[in-house]
């Protein structure tokens, strides 16, 4: 490999070159964001490292715009030398200006290769506070990735609290970028019977899926006429479908799998619900937003910033059923309510969180490091 670190195409009056890096192209949040944000970008060219790869054709994989150009890997811990040397010679090969890591252990292998091979911004993004992560974790981060991004978000404030308090991140190295979503046409509403209510997530403790299914025995036995649908799966898939017929909502509640085409899957619903105890900023929100579904959520993460109480949703407190049951009986007591909501998410969207603004977003925070540095050019050739 050569040791000569090339000028950055800004300086060479070329699109910018951007890299992002992620584990693998699986159903979730954070890989939508990554493949979005990818196709979105205008006037760059995209490249994509996929670094524990599941293969092309699976997940979203095919979402992907062909135009990108990736390279996969199969990265190990115990290997790690030299799959950062690999991936050092495929930014260094390719003279990239922009490499932009997503999640923990793709920021450690991204940065340290991105900085080897001389790239001129490297930016990290953490989408969630990464409960997993022990202390080993954290100094690992402090004495790699800290160091060697540039700039470092968080999609929630309470994101961006947890890398200042155990990644001891500089408040100064902090940025906050929301994520984003594709833009859809607005649902017409129907008013019908049951109302169907839909959530969307794993089967993991963090979506507190118990205090979901116990707010829909109450409306059971209250006599209000919904059923209740969740996409996805997850290791408390099955506990949650034994809880169901154990309160005695089988009849009630659909587990509908993983859906691959989800903004389709979202369009035949009429409420969305999100029950969740910890999260990021939740794509599976804004999904439902862009297609005019109000949505009934917990407090939690960067919900707060992304739904508004009483104006794009209603908005009430983690672990509590009853409260749970009360704001979803109030939407479906109140059709003009749903419909006036659900606009006005579908419009919140469009003004502050769709895939474009989102995009532009990241093309000007790029520019703006290039800038910094003295590797941007003021006027380029005409």
């Amino acid at each position: 490999m050569n040791g000569a670190i090339a000028a950055p195409a800004s300086d060479r009056g070329k699109p910018l070159r951007v890299c992002h890096v992620i584990d693998a192209l699986r159903f979730g949040g954070a890989e939508r964001q990554f493949v979005e944000i990818l196709n979105a970008l205008d006037g760059v060219e995209r490249y994509a490292a996929i670094l524990r790869d599941q293969g092309p054709g699976t997940g979203l994989w095919p979402e992907l715009d062909r135009s990108v150009e990736t390279v996969s890997m199969m990265v190990r811990i115990r290997f790690a030398p030299l799959h950062i040397l690999r991936l050092a010679g495929w930014f260094r090969a390719r003279q990239i200006d922009v490499v932009h890591c997503h999640m923990f252990w793709p920021s450690f292998f991204g940065t340290l290769a991105a900085r080897l091979a001389g790239t001129p911004v490297v930016v990290t993004t953490d989408h969630g506070t990464s409960p997993w992560k022990r202390p080993m974790h954290y100094l690992v981060e402090r004495m790699t990735v800290n160091r060697a991004a540039d700039r470092r978000l968080a999609v929630s404030s309470n994101v961006a609290r947890v890398m200042r308090e155990r990644a001891k991140l500089a408040p100064g190295k902090i940025g906050r970028v929301f994520n984003g979503t594709r833009l859809a046409p607005a649902l017409n509403l129907q008013q019908r019977s049951p109302v169907r209510l839909c959530a969307v997530g794993r089967f993991v403790w963090q979506k507190d899926y118990r205090t979901l299914l116990e707010a829909v025995g109450i409306l059971k036995r209250d006599g209000i006429d919904a059923v209740l649908s969740i996409a996805g799966d997850g290791p408390l898939r099955v506990e949650m479908e034994q809880k169901a017929s154990a309160i005695g909502i089988a009849d009630r509640v659909r587990f509908c799998g993983l859906q691959g085409q989800i903004g389709e899957w979202l369009s035949q619903q009429d409420i969305f619900v999100l029950s969740s105890v910890e999260e990021g900023q939740p794509v599976a929100v804004l999904e439902a937003m862009a297609r005019g579904l109000p949505v009934v959520a917990t407090k939690v993460g960067g919900v707060p910033d992304t739904v508004r109480d009483g104006v794009d949703g209603v908005l009430v407190e983690t672990g509590r059923p009853a409260p749970l049951a009360e704001a979803i009986r109030r939407l479906i007591a109140d059709f003009p309510l749903r419909c006036r909501l659900g606009r006005s998410a579908h419009e919140r969207i469009k003004a502050t969180f769709s895939t474009e603004v989102l995009a532009e977003q990241h093309l000007t925070l790029y520019r703006e490091i290039l800038q910094r540095k003295g590797r941007l050019q003021q006027a380029r050739p005409v």
